[in-house]
């Protein structure tokens, strides 16, 4: 039997598939129907990603910066600052892409 009917047989009959994804507070807990397991089993990345609404390379970097926004200013030897952007601690994922080039205290946020 196709992937999609076995799965969507399961679900008919009550059979209920979760996912724990990672989030800015820790992780949540999501409903996956037949067809979100079939994109989930090819890429959970681009699953979460979709799932949150923005691109699988914002997401990518928004859970590498640990789901804060960094300063967009640099330092004075030239390097990016790694303080967080005021308001940018911990935010979810839409937060984070919106807050791109935001600065912290020190650089005039």
């Amino acid at each position: 039997m196709e992937k999609l009917k076995f799965l969507s047989a399961l679900n008919s009959k009550g059979v209920s598939f979760i996912v724990s994804i990672p989030n800015q507070s820790g992780s949540e807990t999501i409903y996956l129907n037949a067809e979100d397991i079939i994109q989930y089993d090819k890429n959970p990345d681009a699953f979460i990603a979709n799932y949150h609404g923005i691109e699988l390379r914002e997401y990518l970097m928004w859970s590498e910066e640990e789901y804060s926004v960094r300063c967009s200013a640099n330092t004075k030897s030239g390097k990016q600052c790694k303080n967080i952007a005021i308001g940018g601690s911990l935010v979810d994922p839409k937060t984070w892409v919106k807050m791109q080039g935001e600065y912290c205290a020190v650089h005039g946020g």
